[in-house]
């Protein structure tokens, strides 16, 4: 899933751009930030799935994910 979400990501990054008024290797930097985040994080949460279960930890997940979202639809443009 990781790399479908990537892959989408590059082949919109132009697009991004126009539309942030940005240059496509600024944006680039962030996918970048992104795959390295990634590469980081799924070891720690095959980790975490050991230690507190994979149901405790995919729940917890979806929770942040969710509070997340609303609170990126609750923000204003500036």
């Amino acid at each position: 899933m990781e790399n479908l979400d990537s892959t989408i990501i590059v082949t919109a990054l132009p697009q991004m751009a126009r539309s942030f008024g940005a240059s496509s290797v600024g944006l680039n930097i962030g996918v970048t930030g992104y795959t390295l985040t990634l590469a980081v994080v799924i070891p720690i949460g095959g980790w975490m799935a050991d230690r507190f279960g994979a149901r405790r930890v995919f729940a917890t997940a979806i929770a942040i994910f969710t509070g997340a979202s609303v609170l990126g639809g609750l923000s204003r443009e500036q």
